[in-house]
């Protein structure tokens, strides 16, 4: 008697799994295609993703002839680009979200998401979708497409972690970080300014070949014949990639305004054959409380300092890129 009551009891268990299963598979089939398909399969039409997020920031990336345009005036982080098309590619629905957590999962969503519309030459999006936060095991991002009322748990196979933060929507952090990327050959001339020591000013003009140069130094500038060509050279070729590490967001104008009070570290101007021009001056980084290697109070930081480009943009940069470019007179004077 017992063996049939537990039998029937196993039945019972299995039948209920069993139409779980079907209502489940059913009800996945009537979702599928535009309510499960967050990915858009050939980026490379892409040519306008605009974000916004729930405190009203918007970004707006446009694809131009070389470059993706950020918000109609800055040129778009190449990586962060790179990143964000990776995502809309590959992005799959992992599970749905289960129907107790329903209701959670969609006021989070309405209170804490990020809008995403995605275009390929028209005036209407081909994809539309929410991008909320991270499931309770951080494996992945709760997305709702628009029109929909169910969202699902989405994740990259292959990648452990949750997309929100690919979605940013701080204009600073999308904006290129590029100070200098030009090939050789492409600077007419370059000079530093160090008001400290000016000793160490100097300036580079390229003849016009590429190969030899005209090399000024001092507080004057004067002409210096015994110039090493191969150094020049070898110099020029730092200006390939140098960029800033990031804005400085964290301090008032007041702050900025007597940094840029002090007598700067350098001044840096570059002229290409074009005529377009860039100028950089570098400011010590202030420190509150700093200490060096040795437990010694500092008053600036030795990392990283303060840029200030094109009488525009007040960043942070590092040390270990910049020295690249902040080479003294003498670096270059043969004998």
């Amino acid at each position: 008697m017992k063996r049939i009551i537990w039998s029937l009891a196993v039945l019972i268990v299995l039948s209920g799994v069993a139409y779980w299963i079907y209502t489940e598979k059913g009800s996945t089939n009537t979702i599928q295609g535009e309510l499960t398909d967050f990915s858009v399969k050939d980026t490379a039409a892409i040519d306008r993703i605009f974000m916004a997020d729930d405190q009203g920031n918007t970004i707006l990336l446009e694809r131009g002839e070389e470059d993706w345009i950020l918000n109609e005036k800055y040129k778009a982080r190449p990586d962060g680009i790179r990143i964000l098309l990776e995502t809309i590619h590959k992005v799959r629905v992992k599970s749905p979200v289960s129907q107790p957590a329903m209701e959670n999962v969609l006021k989070d969503i309405m209170g804490n998401h990020t809008k995403i519309e995605i275009y390929q030459g028209g005036s209407q999006p081909v994809k539309t979708y929410f991008v909320g936060s991270a499931n309770q095991l951080h494996t992945g991002t709760h997305m709702l497409i628009d029109g929909s009322s169910r969202p699902f748990i989405t994740h990259i196979e292959g990648f452990h972690g949750f997309l929100t933060t690919r979605y940013f929507t701080n204009e600073n952090e999308w904006r290129d970080r590029e100070v200098f990327a030009y090939q050789y050959g492409d600077i007419k001339s370059v000079s530093i300014n160090y008001l400290d020591t000016p000793e160490n000013n100097f300036k580079i003009v390229d003849k016009g070949d590429h190969e030899t140069f005209d090399f000024f130094a001092g507080p004057n500038l004067e002409p210096v014949q015994a110039v090493n060509d191969v150094a020049v050279k070898g110099y020029l070729a730092n200006y390939k990639l140098i960029h800033f590490e990031g804005f400085e967001e964290t301090k008032p104008m007041s702050f900025i305004d007597s940094v840029m009070s002090n007598v700067p570290m350098f001044e840096l101007e570059l002229e290409q054959w074009d005529g377009e021009t860039r100028e950089v001056i570098g400011y010590r980084k202030p420190l509150k409380e700093g200490y060096d290697p040795e437990g010694n109070p500092i008053d600036y930081d030795l990392d990283r300092l303060y840029l200030y480009i094109d009488g525009e943009q007040f960043v942070v940069g590092q040390y270990t890129i910049f020295d690249q470019l902040t080479f003294r007179s003498r670096d270059f004077i043969s004998g």
